[in-house]
């Protein structure tokens, strides 16, 4: 009887590992940081997303931070907006990077295959980007990215000031 115990334990085991506990294991190795910061003492529409395998951190300033666990689909819609609009063939930095009062967004992963930070320096002007320009088009693919983070963590409503 104690036999039969063991071997029922030791495929119930194998067959949690078969239907889907393998996935979970592939995505633990992704982290991700992005946020934006308004430049200077410029406060007010600040935030941070920290994403380590499915828990995700999202902070915004003067409220408490929230911590949820994403679903493999958010996961997965996430590594689709990275690698569909090529964030790891973009520089590493846009915009004026010596201008400490303007606005940035950044947006790093870590992965077991790659490694990719790229910042966006807004304009205080707020004249942004030309669109169409090289520059501009790929600046456009970042904030796609940022796009993405923003509604799977649920920041969608937040004025994007890094254009």
């Amino acid at each position: 009887m104690r036999f039969v115990s063991y071997v029922t334990l030791l495929l119930l085991m194998l067959m949690t590992i078969a239907l889907g506990f393998g996935g979970v294991q592939e995505q633990g190795d992704f982290e991700l940081n992005a946020g934006q910061t308004g430049g200077g003492f410029d406060m007010r529409d600040v935030w941070r997303v920290h994403i380590v395998g499915f828990e995700m951190r999202t902070e915004r300033n003067g409220k408490s931070p929230r911590v949820r666990r994403l679903s493999s689909s958010q996961l997965n819609a996430l590594r689709q907006s990275l690698d569909g609009n090529h964030l790891y063939d973009l520089r590493g930095s846009y915009g004026c990077s010596q201008c400490s009062d303007n606005p940035v967004c950044t947006i790093e992963v870590v992965s077991k295959e790659r490694k990719k930070q790229v910042r966006v320096y807004g304009t205080l002007k707020g004249d942004g980007f030309q669109a169409g320009s090289p520059e501009g088009i790929e600046v456009q693919r970042f904030m796609s990215v940022l796009a993405t983070i923003k509604r799977i963590a649920g920041l969608q409503g937040i004025k994007d000031i890094c254009r």
